[in-house]
Formats: C-alpha cells, structure tokens, sequence
C-alpha cells in the first residue's frame, strides 16, 4: 500500500485551508507567481522522470537482447544470490571512494584520516 497516493488530496485539501485563511485575515503568505512557478517545477520534474525511467527501461532491454550472457546464465536461486551479494559488494567498494576526499569551494582539498584531522 502506498501511502503516498493516499496522503496527496490531504495535502491539496490543507494547502486550500491555508489559503483560505490567509484570504480572511487578509495576509500576503502566498504569491500567485509563486505558485503557479512551484507547481510547474513539480509537475515538470514527475514527466521529466516518468521519461527517464522509460528510457532507462529501454536501454536495458536493448543491452539485455545484444547481450552475449543472454541464455547462458542459469535461471536459480543461487544465481539471484549470487547476483545481490556481487552487487552489495562492489557498492560497498564504490561509496567510501566518493567521500574520501573533502572538498569546499575556493577551499583547497584535505583527506580524511583516523586520527579526526
């Protein structure tokens, strides 16, 4: 159950609520460029997504058909395992390497070490 889709006319319902009482007390919290500019972005960002995940989907396929392992990988258990304890792995190798290095801006680069410096 995804919680989300359920939590969306919440959130719709009480963004309507606040704007409603700020019209009656007469505040200014909202702009109408403002929020005609942030649900853009939003809904920009959710079709922008839907076809990058498309287009992943068709990459892989494609890689999935040129593939010369296509057939010859048994369909097991094992293999699935052994497919996620590789891949945890090599992401276990990967994700120190990219924070290693601690780098600001205009700031020269230091490294860490053991010992907190």
């Amino acid at each position: 159950m995804n919680l989300i889709i359920y939590a969306i006319p919440f959130f719709f319902l009480f963004i309507g609520v606040e704007l409603l009482i700020t019209k009656m007390r007469k505040l200014s919290y909202y702009r109408f460029n403002d929020a005609v500019t942030n649900l853009s972005l939003g809904i920009g960002s959710t079709v922008t997504g839907v076809f990058l995940k498309t287009l992943t989907v068709l990459v892989y396929i494609k890689l999935y058909e040129i593939s010369p392992l296509n057939g010859t990988i048994p369909n097991t258990w094992w293999v699935y395992l052994l497919l996620f304890l590789g891949a945890d792995f090599f992401l276990l190798l990967v994700s120190p390497a990219g924070t290693r290095n601690k780098c600001d801006v205009g700031q020269p680069c230091r490294t860490s070490s053991k010992r907190g410096v």
